[in-house]
């Protein structure tokens, strides 16, 4: 059957049960539709993701032609002829560019002898049909993540070096006009990812100090940052939080994310930052009963946020859960017809898109939910009129003037030497 969601036609095949009606949503099984792992989508309702096909790892895209793989074969190989190239799209813009990682892998899949390369990647398949492309880097042993891409080309995500220091990334931001180029951290930091950049050409993510974890080992005390123009900021935590990240941001300066009281730990909470800095927690409920899940410790946590002010994640209590702009919160297993049996329920929701639709997860499948016509819950932005003038673009850590003609040229910066 052909069902219709937000501006495009999928087809849905009548052999899977993929389709299931509910008061507020239309579910659709992405693993058993494609065979996804994880996906994301754009304001256009294409999704792309992860999937697997005959055992191996490979790039999807669900649209109006159904589900096909994207292509990674031409991507130029690491390794010898016994290694196979895939594409994992993590972020696509409206205009259909997705950006994610490439990875070249070998050895027998799902044993110890398989191993992964990672390199950022930008692609117009979409559009084009042009293959995806690697991000271009300084030196060999650097991986990376290309997280998010605007509707500009921009390009954020992060960097670590696989022999120096493979703990510690680093955010970087690409325009197409240059190299890979390392965002600024604030003194005293060692490292941080940036997730999510909007039309305004502002990023958000983390940046954080070492923070020990027992006797011997370390990791990144996270706090939230936004970057914009050539500033790096923290953004605020609510009282009685150390430490956080802010996972998307919208084209309003509204951001969402997480706070924490201790670096691992219960105590998580679901934040929103408004675009004048302030900072609120989403309302959250945390699960009392003694169920040996760590995702239900967790008071709440926010990853996705509209341009209408809609934002998903997850409760301890709830699982995947939707908070209106107005502030109140739904649980989408519930909306969607899921049971209460947490091995079936919706875990997290994970994307929203300026339409209403989901992309959420359970403990075995990926979901697209696409709200049905007269759902009592806001969900898409179509009567927003408000525009957004775009700041400039994203600086890197350093530069340096050129003598010849007085020019700035931008100091390609290297990931942090081991003592």
């Amino acid at each position: 059957m052909i069902k219709r969601f937000g501006s495009i036609f999928a087809v849905v095949f009548l052999c899977t049960p993929a389709a299931v009606m509910s008061q507020e949503y239309d579910v659709y099984n992405l693993t058993e539709i494609c065979g996804f792992s994880s996906a994301t989508i754009n304001n256009a309702g294409i999704v792309v993701g992860l999937g697997e096909r005959k055992g191996l790892p490979f790039g999807m895209t669900f649209d109006a032609n159904g589900c096909r793989p994207l292509d990674a074969l031409r991507l130029p190989s690491w390794y010898d002829q016994h290694a196979f190239n895939y594409v994992d799209p993590i972020g696509i813009n409206d205009r259909g560019q997705f950006v994610g990682r490439s990875g070249s892998a070998r050895g027998i899949p799902g044993t110890d002898s398989e191993h992964h390369f990672m390199s950022p990647v930008v692609s117009d398949e979409l559009i084009s049909g042009h293959p995806p492309r690697r991000l271009t880097l300084k030196r060999r042993g650097v991986e990376g993540i290309a997280r998010s891409i605007n509707n500009d080309g921009l390009i954020v995500g992060s960097l670590f070096d696989i022999v120096v220091d493979p703990f510690f990334s680093q955010p970087f931001v690409f325009d197409r006009r240059s190299r890979v180029q390392l965002l600024r951290l604030h003194r005293g930091d060692v490292g941080g990812e940036a997730l999510d950049v909007n039309d305004r050409n502002e990023a958000v993510g983390y940046s954080g100090a070492r923070a020990p974890i027992g006797e011997n080992g370390f990791t990144i005390g996270s706090r939230p940052t936004l970057w914009r123009e050539g500033s790096v900021n923290r953004l605020p935590l609510a009282p009685g939080l150390s430490f956080g990240r802010a996972n998307d941001i919208n084209n309003y300066s509204v951001a969402v994310g997480m706070g924490r009281e201790a670096v691992f730990g219960p105590g998580a909470e679901a934040l929103l930052w408004e675009a004048d800095g302030s900072v609120r927690i989403l309302p959250g409920r945390r699960d009392e009963s003694q169920v040996p899940y760590p995702h239900r410790q967790f008071n709440g946590f926010a990853t996705a946020i509209n341009d209408c002010g809609a934002v998903v994640g997850a409760t301890g209590g709830d699982g995947a859960v939707i908070w209106t702009a107005s502030g109140e919160r739904y649980s989408l297993g519930a909306l969607a017809g899921f049971g209460q049996d947490f091995d079936v329920n919706l875990m997290k929701g994970d994307r929203i898109n300026n339409q209403g639709q989901i992309i959420a997860q359970s403990m075995r499948a990926v979901f697209l939910l696409n709200p049905r016509a007269g759902s009592s819950i806001a969900h898409g932005c179509e009567t927003l009129t408000a525009t957004y003038p775009p700041y400039k673009m994203l600086k890197p850590r350093s530069t340096k003037k050129s003598k010849a003609k007085g020019k700035k040229t931008v100091r390609q910066p290297t990931l942090r030497k081991k003592a």
